[in-house]
């Protein structure tokens, strides 16, 4: 399974291109369009793999449970306690179904939002008629290098790209591997996303698969993955290169544990390359009770900003609870509620960074998305299974758009003096026992229960005016 989703908006035209790109490929809007007046020139795109609406629900009683615990009587109840992402006040659906999996994977999912182009399950960025298996269906790989045919499919641009092309620095965090679906989809193209050296390959400046669309070079890049960057024993390269000297070659600052990305200096570094851990970063679980030395989503977020935000002409960062979905995938509740909580604090952090940056967040759009996509066996029916991801998006110097006044009427309004009324209770059915002495339903003969007439007023009013289901209108398509 893998999810997505998250938040922070001021509504100005690169605004409105991002999300139109990720809600219907709008992509080469935002190509086309300058700096204009009042337009949100920094993009942070929060993004919680596996994390649906239950898990954000979850997370949230979890954290009352938690608050309660150390401070008795905080709250009235852990259902009382609030998430950063659901705290701001715009809310959305973006459809990001795949095209040929009744069942999203991960790599079209966050390519919906990167490149608004639909594509096949497993693949990375690419055009539609890209496949990841061929016709015998064996995957494009041979182990984690890439075995797909040039012939097969185009790159679709992503959002990274774009904003790379306007001047704007760009960077990826996660804490899976950085070449892991999600963070890859911002900066790689290739057709199956098992090709985790190929992908790294493409973010290597010089390197002879190198993406040339990242002109310089991701600005910063972090997260887990250390085996397809590094060559040697326990890694997953065979060609015995090693990436990480190549990028540090190019100017990259290179770190490896969360004490040495503390001593990195924002101010003095152009570009960040921090690998943790040989594939996936620790559960933030185990982080805190293990003292690992790894640094956090949060501590990842607020030193890639510091490193970003020095850009005149805005930037683009791309930042993934990756970890909160294989806990999912694992029924391990408290790693990924653990998981989930530190991506909200990874929120807040951003949110008080850019505020302290950027006053009332005026040229500062921060999305954040909680998804959910689950890999399991492809289907020719799709849409039949049509998933919605939600998003949410906040500006603090607007006020969100109103729902309509007119609500729907609750099917169990029913007419009293005092207002709408839910139906009454069943009462409780007669039981009798067996000759054990065990209890057991009587016959249905003696089943006595209340029964529910329709609604008899059309809006909950207090009115008891008779019912009348609406005459349908017929129209053209009806006849």
């Amino acid at each position: 399974m893998n999810t997505t989703m998250s938040h922070t908006i001021r509504t100005t035209r690169l605004a409105a291109a991002a999300f139109a790109c990720a809600a219907a490929g709008m992509l080469a809007t935002l190509a086309g369009t300058a700096h204009a007046a009042g337009e949100a020139k920094n993009v942070i795109f929060f993004l919680g793999d596996g994390m649906g609406p239950v898990t954000v629900t979850a997370a949230r009683i979890y954290k009352g449970e938690k608050q309660l615990a150390a401070k008795p009587g905080s709250m009235a109840s852990p259902e009382r306690a609030s998430l950063v992402m659901q705290s701001l006040p715009y809310a959305a659906r973006v459809k990001t179904f795949s095209l040929d999996g009744q069942t999203t994977d991960s790599a079209p999912s966050m390519a919906a939002y990167m490149t608004g182009v639909k594509m096949r399950n497993e693949v990375i960025s690419m055009s539609s008629d890209t496949t990841a298996v061929d016709s015998t269906g064996k995957q494009y790989i041979n182990g984690e290098n890439t075995t797909c045919p040039p012939t097969n499919g185009k790159a679709a641009d992503t959002l990274l790209e774009l904003a790379k092309a306007k001047g704007r620095a760009v960077g990826a965090v996660s804490t899976t591997r950085v070449g892991h679906a999600t963070p890859a989809t911002t900066y790689a193209h290739i057709c199956n996303r098992n090709g985790y050296n190929t992908i790294a390959e493409q973010s290597v400046p010089g390197h002879a698969n190198y993406n040339p669309k990242l002109l310089d070079g991701i600005d910063v890049l972090m997260g887990g993955g250390q085996r397809n960057y590094l060559a040697g024993a326990g890694t997953k390269r065979t060609d015995g290169v090693d990436l990480v000297a190549a990028m540090k070659a190019k100017g990259y600052t290179y770190v490896d544990n969360g004490t040495r990305l503390k001593a990195v200096d924002a101010a003095a570094t152009g570009k960040l390359l921090g690998l943790f851990s040989s594939s996936e970063m620790a559960y933030e679980l185990d982080r805190v009770k293990q003292n690992l030395d790894q640094p956090s989503l949060s501590d990842m977020t607020e030193k890639a900003l510091g490193v970003l935000s020095k850009n005149d002409k805005g930037f683009f960062l791309m930042v993934e609870g990756g970890r909160i979905d294989h806990a999912l995938h694992g029924t391990n509740a408290k790693r990924a509620l653990e998981d989930t909580l530190a991506f909200d604090t990874a929120i807040q952090t951003a949110l008080d960074y850019m505020n302290k940056k950027d006053p009332g967040l005026k040229n500062t759009l921060v999305w954040s998305r909680p998804t959910t996509t689950m890999r399991w066996p492809s289907t020719a029916t799709p849409r039949s299974a049509t998933r919605s991801w939600a998003w949410s998006m906040a500006t603090p110097t607007a006020s969100p758009p109103r729902r309509p006044t007119a609500s729907r009427t609750p099917r169990w309004c029913s007419a009293t003096a005092d207002g709408p009324t839910r139906p009454p209770a069943a009462t409780s059915t007669p039981r009798t026992a067996t000759r054990s002495g065990s209890p057991r339903p009587a016959r249905r003969a003696a089943t006595t229960r209340a029964r529910w007439t329709p609604p008899t007023t059309t809006s909950c009013r207090k009115s008891a005016s008779t019912w009348v289901p609406p005459a349908r209108k017929r129209t053209a398509a009806a006849t």
